[in-house]
């Protein structure tokens, strides 16, 4: 009788064998101790995979994984999340000093540039816009949070919040920025 191939008795052991070519192997394996032996060691190397032991990344190589990942952090991008904390701010600050929903000045503002056209124009409808839209982020946050939690905090707490989030965002990228040394 010939001895089974190491390729049938490792498909036999992960199971890979048609219902036929897996009883002809198992009556095989029952008149050959050899293969027998061999079908023993195939199935507990079989077992051993399917429960693989992890190991712990040596420290050096950890560090090393850790330090690429974090330099993958570009430049630019800090750069960018600091403008628009920046941006977030200037914002916030005008709101809370403006009015810019009631306020005359805006709204002279307002009238003119729709006369005169231009850049100028161009410049008040942006800013026009941008306040709109965060007065209306503002207010999207207030009624969250008349909902969810029942707490009424007002449009303008909100913004001051939303200031020292902002003031808290650039200080953290400002100090990251600083400690890789603004390179690039």
């Amino acid at each position: 009788m010939d001895c089974l191939s190491e390729e049938k008795l490792s498909a036999y052991a992960e199971g890979s064998l048609s219902s036929i070519e897996r009883a002809i192997i198992r009556d095989h394996l029952i008149l050959c101790p050899r293969c027998q032996k061999k079908s023993r060691e195939f199935h507990r190397l079989e077992k051993e995979l399917e429960r693989p032991v992890l190991v712990p990344a040596p420290a050096k190589i950890r560090r090393s994984v850790m330090r690429q990942i974090s330099s993958d952090v570009s430049y630019y991008s800090s750069l960018t999340a600091l403008a628009a904390a920046a941006f977030v701010f200037v914002v916030t600050t005008l709101y809370l000093v403006f009015d810019f929903a009631n306020n005359s000045i805006i709204r002279t503002f307002q009238k003119a540039s729709v006369d005169s056209g231009g850049i100028v124009s161009a410049i008040i409808k942006a800013i026009s816009t941008t306040f709109k839209w965060f007065y209306s982020l503002l207010n999207t946050a207030n009624i969250f949070l008349k909902t969810l939690l029942q707490i009424d905090a007002g449009v303008e707490l909100i913004a001051f919040f939303s200031l020292g989030f902002s003031l808290m965002l650039m200080f953290f990228i400002y100090t990251k920025l600083l400690r890789k040394g603004w390179k690039k």
